[in-house]
C-alpha cells in the first residue's frame, strides 16, 4: 500500500513537472513575441523591471523605475486587466512600458499563483537565455522589485536628508527590524519609505487623453455653472470597501461629508468602490454627485481625469492613492492602517486601536507597539486589541478642519509627525516630506 502511495505520489509529482515545464516554454514564446515587436527598444535598453504586483503597486513601483532608469528602461508589466495595470498604459507615455497580459482569472489565488510563475519565468529568461541575450544585444540588468526599492530608497535619505550611503543603509536596516516584529516577517519597507517621498516621473499624457480630458472639463464646467453659477472646484472621493484590514467602509462613511463640500460649492466626483454609491444615489441621497458615467467616460481614464483636475482627493485607504501621488495632489486620507504608513503631500487620519471592552490603547503605543502592525493582537496585558474605524461624524470633522486649512495651499499641512517620531527609533515618520497627521486624530487619542 505505501508502495502504491508513493508511486502515486511520484507520477502526480511527473505530471507537474511536465506541465510547468509546458508552461515555461508557453510563456517564453510569449515573452519572445513581445521583444520582436519591440526589438529597437530592448536593443536601447539598459535595465528590464518585471513588474507583476497589483495596481496600486504597479504605479508607484513603475514610477520609481523610470525615475531611477529614465528611458533607457524597460518595464515589463505583468498581470490581468481585471486584477492590475489599470492606469498605466494612460501614464507613463514615452516611456517603454510593455504589457504581458494574462488572462482573467476569477479565483484570486490561482490568478497570483499564475502570476507569480510568469514573474518568476520571464526574469529567469532574460537573466539565462542565450536566444535572448543575442536578439536584444547582450544581457540586460534585471531589477528584482525589492532592490530598486531598497537602491531609491538609500538614494533618497542620502540625497534629501544628507546621509552617507552606509549609514542609509543602516537606517533601512533598523526599519526592516521594525516591520519584521511588527508584521511577524512579512516587510515593505522601502516602498512605505518611498510614498512618504516626492519622487513621481514628469508625465506626459497621450493625444487620446488630452482630448478627453478637454470634454472631461468642459463637462464639469457645466456641471459647477449649473449646480453653483460660479468656475469650477473639484474635489473626489476616493472610496475603498472590503474585508481587508486596511480598506475602508465606502460610501456611508461620506454622506455628511458630501453635504458639507457641496456647501463649500465643490463639485463632487466619486471612483473606486462603487457598488453602495449606485444604491444610494438611486434612492436621492447623493444628488449631484458624479461618476464616469455622468461624463460618458472610461472609468480608468475618469479616474486619471478627476484625480489629476481635483483641488484635492478625500477618501480610503487604497491602490487608487498611488494615482493621486503619481499626480501630486493634495489628499486627506481616511482610516489608515498601519497607524505610521504616510503619503507625500497628504493628510492621514490612522484608525485608533481599542481593547475589547472599547477601551483606547494608551497614546505611546500607538507610536509604539501598534506603528506598523495590521490586523488585531495583543496587548501587554493579554487583551485582544483592533483598529476601530472612524464615525461618520469623526469623519466630517476631519474633512471640515481639511479644507478649511488646506483649500488655499499648494501643499497641505497639519500636525507634524516629527513631533510624534522621537517616541520610536525606528519610525519612518521622522523622514516623512510634506506628510501630517489630521488634529483629529490628536483630539481623538486624548479625550
Amino acid at each position: 500500500m505505501k508502495i502504491n502511495i508513493e508511486f502515486e505520489t511520484l507520477k502526480l509529482f511527473s505530471q507537474q513537472r511536465f506541465v510547468y515545464w509546458i508552461f515555461k516554454k508557453i510563456i517564453f514564446f510569449c515573452l519572445l513575441f513581445l521583444i520582436m515587436l519591440n526589438l529597437f527598444k530592448f536593443r536601447k535598453a539598459n535595465a528590464v523591471f518585471p513588474n507583476s504586483f497589483a495596481f496600486g503597486h504597479s504605479v508607484a513601483e513603475t514610477s520609481i523605475f523610470f525615475h531611477e532608469y529614465g528611458h533607457d528602461g524597460i518595464c515589463i508589466s505583468i498581470g490581468s486587466k481585471t486584477h492590475r495595470n489599470k492606469y498605466l498604459k494612460f501614464l507613463y507615455n514615452p516611456y517603454n512600458l510593455l504589457h504581458f497580459w494574462l488572462p482573467n482569472i476569477t479565483n484570486i489565488n490561482v490568478y497570483h499563483a499564475i502570476r507569480k510563475r510568469v514573474h518568476d519565468t520571464v526574469e529567469l529568461a532574460f537573466m539565462e537565455s542565450g536566444l535572448l541575450s543575442i536578439l536584444t544585444g547582450g544581457k540586460k540588468d534585471v531589477i528584482a522589485r525589492e532592490f530598486l526599492l531598497k537602491t531609491a530608497a538609500i538614494k533618497s535619505l542620502v540625497r534629501d536628508y544628507s546621509y552617507t550611503k552606509s549609514d542609509a543603509v543602516k537606517e533601512l536596516r533598523e526599519f526592516d527590524k521594525a516591520y519584521e516584529i511588527a508584521r511577524h516577517g512579512k516587510k515593505e519597507t522601502y516602498l512605505d519609505y518611498l510614498i512618504q517621498q516626492k519622487s513621481p516621473i514628469e508625465y506626459t499624457l497621450p493625444p487620446k487623453i488630452v482630448r478627453a480630458n478637454n470634454r472631461f472639463l468642459n463637462t464639469a464646467n457645466y456641471f459647477s455653472m449649473k449646480m453653483y453659477g460660479i468656475d469650477l472646484k473639484l474635489c473626489t472621493i476616493i472610496l475603498r470597501k472590503s474585508q481587508k484590514a486596511w480598506s475602508g467602509r465606502g460610501i456611508y462613511s461620506y454622506v455628511e461629508s458630501i453635504d458639507y463640500l457641496k456647501s463649500r460649492n465643490f463639485l463632487i466626483n466619486i471612483i473606486g468602490d462603487l457598488d453602495d454609491f449606485y444604491d444610494l444615489r438611486e434612492s436621492q441621497v447623493l444628488k449631484d454627485v458624479f461618476c464616469s458615467s455622468d461624463f460618458n467616460c472610461d472609468s480608468k481614464i475618469f479616474q486619471i481625469l478627476s484625480v489629476m483636475n481635483s483641488s484635492f482627493c478625500i477618501g480610503d485607504q487604497s491602490g487608487v492613492q498611488a494615482l493621486t501621488h503619481f499626480f501630486n495632489t493634495k489628499r486627506l486620507i481616511i482610516n489608515t492602517v498601519p497607524f505610521g504608513q504616510l503619503h507625500y503631500n497628504s493628510v492621514m487620519l490612522p484608525r485608533i486601536w481599542v481593547d475589547e471592552d472599547g477601551v483606547k490603547a494608551p497614546f505611546y503605543d500607538h507610536f509604539n507597539t501598534f506603528l506598523y502592525k495590521i490586523k488585531p493582537t495583543k496587548d501587554i496585558n493579554g487583551k485582544i486589541v483592533s483598529p476601530v474605524y472612524y464615525s461618520s461624524e469623526d469623519i466630517l470633522d476631519a474633512v471640515r478642519n481639511f479644507v478649511e486649512t488646506n483649500e488655499n495651499r499648494d501643499h497641505v499641512t497639519g500636525l507634524d509627525p516629527n513631533k510624534f517620531s522621537s517616541q520610536n527609533p525606528n519610525s519612518m515618520m521622522r523622514f516623512s516630506q510634506n506628510s501630517y497627521f489630521s488634529p483629529i486624530l490628536f483630539n481623538t487619542l486624548t479625550e
